[in-house]
């Protein structure tokens, strides 16, 4: 029996629901299918309360309709390829504190640019960085693409740093990866050339800092995408305020930051802090479950 909640009956389309409920379609594709629903409503729900919460934390505003968060899972398009992921992301000219989980648009990994499900693709810069990124990776859950103010101050600098300089910047040791090369997405012929040279650049870590750019944040999960994103801000003010003090940080030997690390890991912290902040923004934004 396929069970379709009421929740989900309010966003789906007259298409998805006759497909779900149609006595003519076999049962396994029904489950199948029902399977597929729930896990892309869920990681919509999940996305959309990433965009909200993000939007609430300070110096992350400027980026409110032309920065990108998305999520690999499966499609809501009865048409599409059974098998197939596609990335949920915000459409384009879309602010982020309108963002709910039914307004969200599908487009396949391999490219971007094909819309699978949704109204409207998103901005070009977002199909170029997540489907070059993403379609290297079939493990990758979720990448994060933000103009945050600390970490792209940190990206215009001449010859960039990122020192562990505190214990809870430990789950970023090791996972920073710095692009030295500025290239303009917009160029003519370079779109797909760029998604390919990003991920090559990102290689295995999981933060990208992009020179006179950004950041990218890659995360097996949607919590690891979304606590990286926290810290990874969090810490760059922290080293630039350091930094103006015309004073040496005080180092922490590396033995205790990976032990820290691990810590963080066994405890599942980063699971914890997206569960608290999705608590927290749902509470305050209730609309964004619909």
């Amino acid at each position: 029996m396929v069970i379709i909640k009421r929740h989900h009956i309010k966003t789906m389309t007259t298409k998805m629901l006759r497909v779900v409920c149609s006595r003519a379609l076999g049962s396994q594709f029904r489950r199948q299918y029902s399977s597929a629903l729930e896990q892309n409503w869920k990681d919509r729900q999940d996305l959309a309360a990433c965009y909200r919460i993000i939007h609430d934390w300070p110096g992350f505003q400027v980026g409110a309709v032309f920065n990108h968060l998305t999520v690999r899972t499966k499609s809501s398009n009865p048409d599409y390829p059974d098998g197939q992921d596609v990335l949920l992301v915000v459409g384009e000219g879309v602010h982020w504190a309108e963002v709910t989980a039914s307004n969200l648009v599908e487009v396949d990994v391999q490219t971007g640019f094909k819309l699978v499900q949704g109204s409207s693709l998103p901005i070009m810069t977002a199909s170029v960085i997540h489907s070059g990124i993403h379609r290297d990776r079939p493990w990758s859950k979720a990448l994060f693409h933000l103009h945050p103010t600390n970490i792209t101050a940190i990206s215009c600098l001449e010859n960039p740093k990122y020192p562990i300089v505190h214990q809870d910047l430990s789950l970023l040791h090791n996972e920073i990866e710095f692009d030295s090369h500025y290239e303009s997405s917009y160029r003519e012929g370079k779109k797909n050339e760029e998604g390919s040279r990003l991920s090559e650049e990102l290689g295995d870590k999981s933060v990208l800092i992009h020179a006179n750019h950004g950041a990218s944040i890659l995360g097996r999960t949607i919590a690891d995408a979304l606590s990286f994103t926290y810290y990874l801000e969090w810490g760059a003010q922290l080293i630039l305020t350091g930094q103006a003090t015309g004073r040496a940080f005080k180092q922490i030997a590396e033995e205790e930051i990976l032990a820290f690390k691990k810590g963080t890991v066994k405890y599942d912290e980063n699971q914890l802090f997206f569960e608290a902040c999705r608590r927290y923004i749902v509470k305050k934004y209730p609309e964004l479950l619909y």
